[in-house]
């Protein structure tokens, strides 16, 4: 599980050169995947924070920050879709599903009904790859 905080797009981290803080989760995300041990994992990304980007979007321009955004101002949905994107892409194996959920974790409800569907996707994907490569085809 990697989480990212979605209202980060319009906060820079001093400590690190004024770098913008999504910039530095997309830098440890790929760190994460790329790393040996997680190469045969399903990961889940949670884009957190949802309810404070749908407030925080009204008033900041994602595009101010991340040019390369081509939606709508003051729409929290194009926003995580670009998000989503930004992470999701940077995933370079494509034997391995990157499973995103937009949340609130403070939701426990909402984690709970998250959690079982990731879970139950990666299973049910995991154990049709396993039954696929054993597969003999003449």
């Amino acid at each position: 599980m990697f989480i990212v905080a979605l209202n980060d797009y319009n906060k820079i981290e001093s400590y690190s050169d004024n770098e913008n803080r999504l910039d530095i989760a997309k830098s440890l995300f790929k760190t994460i995947i790329d790393y040996p041990w997680f190469q045969n994992c399903g990961i889940i990304l949670f884009l957190n924070k949802k309810d404070i980007l749908e407030e925080q979007i009204m008033h900041t321009n994602l595009v101010d920050y991340f040019p390369e955004f081509k939606g709508p101002k003051k729409n929290a949905r194009e926003a995580t879709a670009f998000i989503t994107k930004m992470f999701v892409e940077i995933n370079t194996d494509p034997d391995r599903i990157i499973y995103s959920y937009s949340v609130c974790l403070l939701d426990p409800e909402n984690i709970r009904s998250v959690l079982g569907s990731a879970i139950k996707d990666m299973i049910i994907h995991q154990n049709l790859n396993n039954k696929i490569s054993k597969c003999c085809c003449f």
